[in-house]
């Protein structure tokens, strides 16, 4: 099977230069970390940056999905709110950030001649990734775009391959949800994970809540397609409008392309 062939790519790949996986928990970087523990065997080692930019669930998600894997995952503790170039929100802060974590994880390799992996995958070529730009630059390996491995191939082959997270839903850092130059603090972190909240807790998956510009209490809300008829649904609709007034919400507004 072609698809099978890809694999065997990329483990060829992986096995070429020893290396560390960049972990997020994600489709993308447990694929990444299977065929690492699959020629490497069991202990492969993976980084995972833990921070507040990151929802409650991903270190534990990120926890799990290595043990299943069988890999060695180390928790890298990053305090991005004392990096005033980051705080501040600039267009490039996705570059910033990107950077400033591989470049730590660079110098945590064991040893000297070792890859940093990451699990950019053939289709975030198409799309407009400011980290690409530091992933570049810092000579970051792409297992899984040199293997020719779109997301879609990503999904299929993790399904085969029994890794945990192969239909996890794509993730991004909360920082995501705040405007361009609007201060990224504790506080503005909080509101997007509270907002996200209450959607997870009616049952949404893969949600979206993104501040308005210098405006925390008027919400551009994104939902994935296939919910849009359960969200217009009078009941849940009612229910969660109330449940985002009570959370100080003035105003919501519905992206209606969906997710």
């Amino acid at each position: 099977m072609k698809l099978y062939r890809k694999y065997e790519t990329l483990r060829e790949i992986v096995a070429d230069v020893p290396g560390v996986v960049a972990f997020s928990g994600g489709a993308d970087s447990s694929l990444l970390l299977k065929a690492a523990v699959d020629v490497f065997g069991e202990g492969a080692p993976a980084f995972f940056a833990d921070s507040v930019l990151q929802s409650d669930g991903a270190r534990t998600n990120a926890i799990r999905a290595a043990r299943r894997i069988g890999a060695d995952l180390r928790i890298v503790e990053l305090v991005p709110l004392q990096w005033p170039e980051f705080t501040a929100n600039p267009p490039e802060r996705c570059y910033l950030c990107k950077k400033k974590v591989y470049t730590l994880f660079k110098d945590l390799l064991p040893q000297s001649d070792m890859a940093l992996l990451d699990g950019s995958n053939l289709d975030d070529l198409q799309k407009e990734r400011p980290g690409r730009r530091a992933i570049a630059e810092l000579g970051v390996k792409t297992p899984l775009v040199e293997a020719g491995l779109a997301k879609a191939d990503v999904r299929r082959l993790g399904k085969l391959l029994g890794v945990p997270t192969w239909n996890r839903e794509s993730a991004s850092c909360l920082a995501t949800r705040i405007p361009a130059g609007t201060t990224i603090s504790a506080e503005n972190l909080g509101l997007v994970a509270r907002y996200e909240g209450i959607l997870i807790g009616a049952g949404f998956s893969g949600v979206r809540v993104r501040l308005c510009e210098d405006d925390s209490r008027s919400l551009k809300i994104e939902i994935k397609e296939s919910e849009m008829k359960r969200f217009s649904q009078p009941k849940v609709r009612e229910s969660l409008v109330a449940k985002f007034k009570a959370a100080a919400v003035d105003n919501l507004w519905l992206s209606l392309s969906g997710r």
